[in-house]
């Protein structure tokens, strides 16, 4: 009964392994390996905390706006009582601002714009992942191209090879044309070997981008052929979003230091206890010893302080001047980025097309020149230069269609949203 068991169970064996690997190696389609980016690359939540950080710090700036309540209280001793006598203090204190010079409310202001910094500064980290996973996607995809049309011309030259060496069984002298088409063989073997080495390279990038270990068999589908350049202005892209956001939060630290120069008026209140150790006396207010409650306001109006607060204010100001420079630069930069990639793109767009008409042309005069060859009307060089002419263009117009598809992340990195 165990034999039969485990005839079963060996089969079933086979199948589940069949179908984990099939499962594996499902092509993976760019929009999932963005999808799969975002949500397991390593670096991009470094980017997340500091949005996190700067929400946390928003709430306390906020919080500072309302009264703080507390509980504070000692107790003390001494000998002999008549220097100090033993007593003890327990209150409940509240206090809050009345007048600051705006300096609490700038605050939030700042706080406010450094939350948006830093939620556009993670759109920046994602829109450059983005810009790296679609890079290394369509250089996988490039390289597969080569490397399969690379292997096409292995074959095809393999076929010539048997040709030559029917001639020569034939008695025909054609022993140099052997030597010449091994050696173009060889080389075309080489180039081929190359490629998959830079594939090799090219998918370790791809998986470490992914989150993926090196291990997982990764699988990506086929792009769609280039279509009609596109693409939206550059205007909101998110670094222009990110230098403007710092920029508001300069001009309200610079807020944020001119109120220190203003008065300040603060309310504080106490209800509590404080008794003499062992005696039973009270006052009607918490002043000195007894129960009570006790309210004080207190003003502070800072006049000078020999150079303290001029020099932090120009430091706040000439930040302000470089944030808004930094804006500036930011905007130049993200129109000159988006302006070159979307020029690449329309001109990319017709090179793409002229190359990949000239494949088949390619292809027709090689097999033109080997058909010749067959008849004795041409000569070996004649067919190894129209089989390079053919593999140098598969080859050209697999790294066109993947110029023209980097040119168009491009055009997404730098575009609106």
């Amino acid at each position: 009964m165990a034999t039969v068991q485990l005839r079963w169970l060996l089969p079933a064996g086979v199948f589940i392994a069949l179908a984990s690997r099939v499962f594996a190696q499902t092509p993976l389609t760019l929009s999932e390996a963005l999808t799969e980016a975002r949500a397991h690359n390593a670096t991009l939540p470094v980017a997340a905390f500091d949005t996190a950080m700067a929400s946390a710090q928003l709430r306390a700036a906020q919080g500072r706006l309302w009264p703080t309540i507390g509980i504070d209280g000692d107790v003390h001793g001494g000998s002999p009582s008549r220097y100090a006598s033993g007593d003890a203090r327990f209150q409940l204190v509240a206090g809050m601002p009345i007048y600051d010079g705006g300096r609490l409310r700038a605050g939030v202001r700042q706080a406010q714009a450094e939350l948006a910094v830093s939620a556009a500064r993670y759109h920046v980290a994602a829109r450059d992942l983005d810009l790296s996973v679609k890079s290394w996607f369509c250089q996988v995809i490039a390289l597969q191209e080569e490397v399969a049309f690379g292997e096409r011309g292995l074959a095809r030259l393999e076929r010539y090879i048997d040709l030559i060496n029917a001639r020569r069984a034939s008695g025909q002298p054609v022993v140099g044309d052997l030597l010449k088409a091994r050696v173009q063989r060889d080389a075309q073997a080489a180039d081929v070997a190359e490629g998959r080495r830079q594939l090799a390279d090219a998918m370790l990038q791809l998986e470490d981008l992914l989150g993926r270990s090196p291990e997982d068999t990764l699988v990506v589908a086929p792009l769609p052929a280039p279509g009609v350049p596109g693409g939206n202005p550059w205007e909101n892209s998110p670094d222009v979003a990110a230098a403007g956001a710092a920029r508001q939060s300069a001009l309200h630290g610079v807020d944020v230091l001119r109120s220190e120069r203003r008065p300040h008026l603060d309310l504080a209140t106490n209800v509590g206890a404080e008794p003499v150790i062992g005696s039973s006396f009270e006052a009607p207010l918490n002043t000195g010893r007894g129960s009570g409650a006790e309210v004080t306001l207190s003003l502070n109006w800072p006049l000078w302080d020999r150079g303290v607060y001029g020099g932090e204010l120009a430091t706040a100001e000439h930040s302000l001047e470089q944030a808004t420079q930094a804006a500036t630069v930011a905007e130049h930069d993200a129109r000159l980025q988006w302006n070159e990639a979307r020029t690449d793109l329309s001109h990319l767009y017709e090179v793409v097309h002229l190359r990949d008409s000239s494949v088949p042309t390619a292809e027709d005069a090689y097999l033109e020149a080997e058909s010749l060859y067959r008849g004795g009307a041409a000569g070996a060089l004649e067919v190894l230069d129209a089989y390079s002419q053919w593999v140098q263009a598969g080859l050209d117009a697999a790294r066109a269609r993947l110029d023209y598809r980097v040119a168009q992340a491009r055009v997404e990195r730098w575009g609106n949203p």
